[in-house]
């Protein structure tokens, strides 16, 4: 709002209100929203919108209700949804592989295999042959998880069953079949992330945690475009509206 610095990133979650704590009995307490949280340009970022007609309801504030203001340059902004960043950063969104890598602590438990065999780790990256040794490491410790797909299959074949509908065995195998081949897929087309994450996990056991930051550093997209613009203080200028 005062125009000394950028914002990079995604849209911030719009929580603008300003509560008090009370203790109370049986070592409760009863949290109390007392104002609304405003920032230099006036203007509250709070997202949400409370009723008094229907108790804990909230509606999101509707872009029609915004209400414009101006920075110290004179820049447009805007309230209602949070802290709008100056120049968008979209991280990619997670597939279901993926969260299922980390939910199932995979790199975690492979790391810990890895850094009991070997003595060091000195790469600057994952190599194939380790990409292969961590997919070899996901067959050996039966890694699995369950698609969509498969959901909709098993609720098919519940109902089949329930309805009384018999239906060809080897349909329902070659489904299973394209499933499995569909999710080995998957898995391969998540390369690039699995080598990332892997990095940074075996990185963690031969460095310490200071050596993962300094290795997931170089790789966010958010800091690589800060660097960016430091190196570009007229484009920095001119977002600023200087």
């Amino acid at each position: 709002d005062l125009d000394r610095a950028l914002i990079l990133g995604s849209r911030s979650f719009g929580k603008g209100l300003v509560q008090i704590v009370r203790p109370l009995s049986y070592n409760n307490s009863l949290k109390i929203t007392t104002s609304r949280y405003y920032i230099p340009s006036g203007r509250s970022i709070q997202s949400a919108i409370y009723t008094h007609q229907d108790a804990g309801h909230s509606m999101q504030i509707p872009d029609s209700l915004r209400k414009a203001f101006k920075t110290q340059n004179g820049r447009i902004v805007y309230d209602g949804v949070g802290i709008d960043p100056d120049i968008s950063v979209e991280e990619p969104s997670q597939k279901l592989v993926e969260i299922a890598l980390l939910q199932n602590s995979a790199y975690f438990f492979y790391a810990n295999e890895y850094r009991s065999k070997n003595a060091t780790f000195d790469a600057k990256s994952i190599d194939d042959e380790m990409l292969d040794d961590f997919f070899e490491y996901l067959d050996r410790t039966n890694f699995d998880y369950v698609t969509r797909v498969e959901r909709h299959l098993t609720s098919l074949q519940n109902q089949l069953k329930e309805d009384g509908i018999s239906v060809d065995e080897s349909v329902m195998v070659n489904l299973d079949t394209a499933v499995e081949n569909q999710k080995f897929r998957e898995l391969w087309n998540a390369s690039d992330v699995i080598r990332k994450e892997l990095f940074l996990e075996l990185t963690a056991r031969y460095s310490g945690q200071v050596g993962r930051f300094e290795a997931a550093i170089k790789s966010d997209s958010t800091i690589i475009k800060a660097t960016e613009l430091f190196r570009n203080p007229t484009q920095i200028a001119n977002v600023l509206g200087e």
